[in-house]
């Protein structure tokens, strides 16, 4: 869970009554945002988050893999963008380890060689160090897949993992210190709009005049739209549940995540055991965080079936989060048509902790009257007839 300073606000606080700009959200989405924001100058920004911290939600409940081997190439170039800020961040950001190289792996069937191979190509013309690893090479590298089913995989060397809790927080000290508030316990309750354009927004904690609301509400964030009298853009939340095991002896801290792309199921090591997942995927309300005893059977099944080695492994806990998505995977980001003012940064997909620096300056690029790029653009989604305001 993140760690977040005495300088985040409680409702009660006193509020400015004027911004130039909201953000509804204080996860990775609004955080980054928010950061970005700052450097541009904007310095009366307020973010809204309806907990008592940033992060309890989807930000704080990710396996925190940070990969740059991904499949689809409206993401790559902005998962190297994320990743290279983590690694060697910008002068103004709070100094700190936020990434620990460690690598991936992506195991595939016969089904998927030519896809994980093309991937592989693709990522080392990009200057990712990146390789085809036959199954006793992988095995080499991580004793526990032996017995797996797949006939070779993707190796990325320069994927790891982050700390979400870190990072996080970083991007939320860097924004206050340039004067942004954050505002905990708060909740939007109504957004104001004049002839089709923002006008403010009410919240638990009072009323605050902006011309500029970010919708970076992650699950909420058809919601946030309502609350504009938008009919929300097409996006539906998945549960996925990870678990972590007991102490095990013989894993290493050192091993690469491992994720069998052909049958939906991953792990990496988190001491002292190993963090596992079976990629369920069930479509659910926020907040989403409640487990299933069928996400338990699935990870058991899927062990034995296709990673034998870890069949008897003892599982410790058990944490479920939602991951919302829009219909073509891609990020809804910039300024809906529909009514002036009114920004999406949503539809991360499971992304938002390494693609956070990238949403964050699209995003706030946007604000400044940049359009996002067309694949991940707000308008894509958003042609229909626009409430009346």
């Amino acid at each position: 869970m993140t760690r977040v300073g005495a300088w985040i606000l409680h409702s009660a606080d006193a509020v400015a009554q004027t911004a130039d700009v909201v953000i509804v959200g204080g996860g990775f989405a609004g955080a980054a945002t928010a950061y970005q924001l700052a450097r541009r100058g904007l310095t009366k920004v307020i973010l809204l988050e309806q907990e008592d911290l940033p992060g309890r939600h989807s930000s704080g409940r990710n396996a925190a893999v940070a990969r740059r081997l991904v499949a689809s190439a409206d993401h790559r170039p902005l998962a190297f963008e994320g990743v290279r800020f983590m690694e060697e961040p910008p002068d103004d950001f709070p100094p700190g380890r936020y990434f620990e190289r460690t690598g991936s792996i992506m195991l595939g069937g016969p089904e998927l060689e030519s896809k994980l191979r093309a991937s592989v190509e693709e990522g080392r013309a990009a200057g990712l160090g990146g390789e085809w690893l036959t199954p006793e090479e992988v095995e080499r590298l991580v004793p526990v897949t032996a017995g797996a089913t797949f006939v070779g995989a993707a190796y990325s060397h320069d994927d790891g993992i982050a700390d979400i809790a870190a990072l996080l927080d970083a991007f939320l000290k860097a924004a206050h210190a340039r004067g942004h508030q954050v505002l905990r316990n708060a909740r939007l309750v109504g957004i104001d709009t004049r002839a089709g354009a923002v006008t403010g927004v009410r919240t638990t904690a009072g009323a605050i005049a902006t011309p500029t609301v970010i919708n970076a509400a992650g699950a909420w964030a058809p919601q946030v739209a309502r609350l504009a009298d938008l009919v929300p853009l097409p996006l539906r939340s998945l549960k996925r549940h990870m678990m972590v095991t007991s102490e095990l002896s013989w894993t290493s801290r050192t091993w690469p995540a491992v994720w069998d792309m052909s049958h939906d199921v991953y792990f990496r090591p988190e001491p002292p055991g190993l963090l596992l997942s079976p990629c369920d995927a069930v479509e659910t309300e926020p907040p989403g965080e409640s487990t299933d005893a069928s996400a338990l059977e699935l990870l058991a099944d899927k062990l034995e079936r296709w990673l034998p080695r870890l069949a008897d492994v003892s599982i410790a806990s058990v944490l479920a989060g939602l991951r919302t998505f829009a219909p073509d995977n891609n990020m809804i980001l910039g300024e809906d048509p529909r009514l002036r003012g009114f920004f999406w940064c949503a539809g991360l997909g499971g992304n938002g902790m390494t693609l956070s620096p990238a949403l964050g300056r699209i995003v706030a690029d946007s604000v400044f009257g940049q359009a996002p790029p067309a694949a991940h653009a707000a308008e894509r989604f958003a042609m229909v007839e626009p409430c009346p305001h």
